[in-house]
């Protein structure tokens, strides 16, 4: 299936209450730049939630831009820690929250939008604020259920740079850099703070790199 979005970049993120905040990890398997291909694993779970709540999934994503293929298949604790392990350091660390938007989508709505008082469909902006090496990073993604849904997106204006065609930005990446000592696109030198640590998938350690 295709995934639609747009990216952008925001200054600090919305004070708002955030009861449903959730805490992603996700490791690159394996990235082919050119080919816009990418493997990657996710774990995610709510931010004050227990470890048995996480979902891991692994998913394959091909092609650039706005619309990519996109194909996700849940997976076990093991599995997830034996690519968290061949990932290595190619890992980004975030908190995720999911904010309606005001703005309008003219025509068909976001496929994670909520029903608006008009009866039509509002898009929902998810709040990504990175942590570990890439903290003070904070992007919103933006999903649509079709091209025409996008490209008429009307962007609030508390949004800030629009990265959807910057590929410097894509979490991969993103990870990349991390894994490279370096920084943001456009920064220079190692992001500040990067430390090479043992991680852990609630109590239990994934990618133990000796």
């Amino acid at each position: 299936m295709s995934e639609i979005e747009r990216t952008f970049r925001l200054e600090r993120e919305p004070e708002r209450d955030r009861p449903d905040r959730i805490r992603i990890v996700q490791g690159y398997v394996t990235i082919d730049r050119e080919a816009g291909t990418e493997v990657r694993v996710r774990r995610s779970r709510p931010l004050d939630g227990e470890p048995s709540e996480a979902v891991r999934v692994l998913t394959v994503k091909a092609g650039t831009g706005l619309e990519r293929a996109e194909v996700e298949i849940e997976i076990g604790v093991d599995d997830f820690d034996a690519l968290m392990a061949v990932a290595g350091d190619r890992r980004i660390d975030k908190t995720r929250t999911r904010i309606p938007l005001d703005g309008r989508v003219a025509g068909a709505g976001s496929t994670f939008g909520d029903v608006a008082a008009d009866g039509g469909t509002a898009p929902v902006a998810e709040v990504d604020v990175h942590r570990g090496p890439l903290a003070g990073l904070v992007v919103a993604e933006v999903e649509f259920a079709d091209r025409a849904a996008a490209e008429s997106f009307v962007v609030p204006a508390w949004f800030g740079e629009e990265l959807t065609d910057d590929h410097r930005w894509s979490n991969a990446a993103l990870a990349t850099s991390v894994a490279a000592g370096g920084g943001l696109p456009g920064s220079v030198g190692p992001v500040p703070g990067r430390r090479s640590e043992v991680r852990t998938d609630g109590d239990r350690p994934f990618g133990v790199r000796r």
